[in-house]
């Protein structure tokens, strides 16, 4: 009995055909630029873009709602108090936090891979994680990346268990697994 049979979800592996429905791509912008003098181009590139919009990481999300003249709200109620809380900025889908839930995602996509967990696949499942792995897993056919390279002054503490390697690792992988469940996928660095 496959999971997703619990669910009443039924799912098929088929290799993604040409992207020409808006609706199939999904553009996902994780982390500011290194360089400031690139936040303009970065953010017109990212909301320029067809399809739908993530943003991963609250100072992105800061830098997304100033250039988009609107209002970052961050949802405080807690659907799973593992899954770090998500925000709402007018035109972009799903607003997240950074490392951590892309962290989450990717240990779905493991799991998704060998055909172990599909639960995220119930729209009761309302949290962040779920959302993008919907989004990602099931909707998606092209998914682009807007890597933001900049250093988090936050995660520079010693001990911190997240530094900027371990985020581009986190990313590096995620975009791996997506070309494993036959995504088309791009990467842009800034």
């Amino acid at each position: 009995m496959n999971l997703s049979d619990n669910l009443g979800v039924a799912y098929e592996n088929k290799r993604p055909e040409c992207c020409s429905d808006e609706s199939s791509i999904v553009n996902i912008m994780v982390g500011p630029p290194s360089n400031d003098c690139v936040i303009n181009s970065m953010m017109s590139e990212f909301f320029s873009s067809k399809g739908k919009h993530i943003i991963c990481g609250g100072t992105t999300a800061i830098l997304a709602s100033r250039y988009l003249d609107t209002e970052l709200i961050v949802d405080l109620n807690y659907v799973d108090c593992k899954i770090p809380p998500s925000g709402q900025i007018e035109g972009v889908d799903i607003v997240t936090e950074g490392v951590i839930t892309l962290g989450m995602v990717l240990e779905r996509a493991k799991l998704f891979i060998n055909g172990s967990d599909v639960l995220f696949r119930s729209e009761r499942y309302s949290d962040s994680v779920s959302k993008i792995c919907r989004m990602l897993f099931d909707e998606s056919k092209k998914i682009n990346f807007f890597i933001g390279q900049a250093i988090n002054e936050a995660h520079q503490v010693p001990g911190s268990p997240i530094s900027f390697e371990y985020k581009m690792n986190i990313i590096k992988q995620l975009i791996d697994y997506l070309r494993k469940m036959e995504k088309i996928v791009t990467s842009k660095y800034y």
